[in-house]
């Protein structure tokens, strides 16, 4: 069973298991975005880029920080849905390239731009829980 998690649905489950790992109190914003290569508004890589800003106190002392977390973003995904009894195969950036068609008439012509609208999951079956007490 695949199904396709958009780029704000990952936004907030990111932003859920970050609040919850780190500190309740501690500001965090998540950033998911595509990364830009040019300087028109369809000049997009197929990656995204996911940035953590954090803001709170770690041990006491206020710490302030910014980093890129898109390499960790599939994993953190699938243990979030394995934690929820999912045997999860796969989780990948939905990414790619797809015809865009540019122009009118004798100028008409197909480019192939490079996009990505989120994450694909891929679940085998819900985890048999073995129970007793």
């Amino acid at each position: 069973m695949k199904f396709n998690l958009a780029l704000n649905d990952v936004e907030k489950l990111l932003q859920d298991y970050y609040q919850k790992t780190i500190d309740s109190k501690a500001k965090i914003q998540i950033d998911v975005r595509k990364k830009q290569y040019g300087i028109c508004d369809s000049d997009w890589m197929a990656d995204p880029c996911v940035t953590l800003s954090l803001e709170g106190k770690v041990s006491g002392i206020p710490v302030t920080m910014t980093e890129d977390v898109t390499e960790s973003v599939p994993t953190i995904l699938k243990n979030i849905i394995t934690d929820s009894g999912y045997i999860v195969k796969e989780v990948n950036w939905n990414a790619g390239i797809k015809p865009v068609t540019t122009g009118y008439g004798m100028t008409e012509k197909t480019d192939w731009m490079p996009y990505c609208d989120g994450l694909v999951i891929e679940v085998k079956t819900k985890q048999k829980v073995l129970g007793g007490v």
